[in-house]
């Protein structure tokens, strides 16, 4: 089992090309009040490495045409960590991306973050969750 509520890191897995968004500010802000940071890994064995250390609280997987490709690595992800929580941003969000997310129990999928306070909302409210507090 994994003690996931004293992870202090949230995976953020990209690629090297990946162009930090504004959002993400918004995200460490979230992170920060709970003592979690990003631990950013740039390709899929990167990623999946850190999982496999099982010290993370949550994931979030950022599509790339090169180096990661999120359903891929999330299948990975569930067959070492059943459990953590994960949100995707994806290049498109089919009906057949959002429905093998879904099948591997993904918080949420996203194009892009454009509605920025639900996705720090839904992060805020499940690392809280996890971790004890409110």
């Amino acid at each position: 089992m994994t003690n996931h509520w004293r992870a202090a890191e949230v995976l953020l897995a990209h690629g090297r090309g990946f162009e930090v968004p504004g959002w993400l500010g918004e995200v460490r802000e979230v992170l920060r009040p709970l003592g979690l940071a990003f631990f950013r890994a740039y390709n899929g064995a990167e990623a999946i490495r850190r999982v496999e250390r099982q010290d993370l609280a949550a994931a979030v997987l950022v599509a790339d045409r090169t180096q990661i490709e999120p359903l891929s690595l999330m299948r990975i992800i569930r067959s070492i960590d059943g459990d953590l929580p994960c949100w995707l941003v994806a290049e498109d969000a089919t009906q057949q991306t959002l429905k093998a997310a879904m099948a591997l129990r993904v918080r949420s999928v996203m194009t892009h973050p454009s509605a920025v306070s639900e996705f720090t909302q839904s992060l805020k409210k499940v690392l809280s969750e996890r971790m004890g507090r409110n």
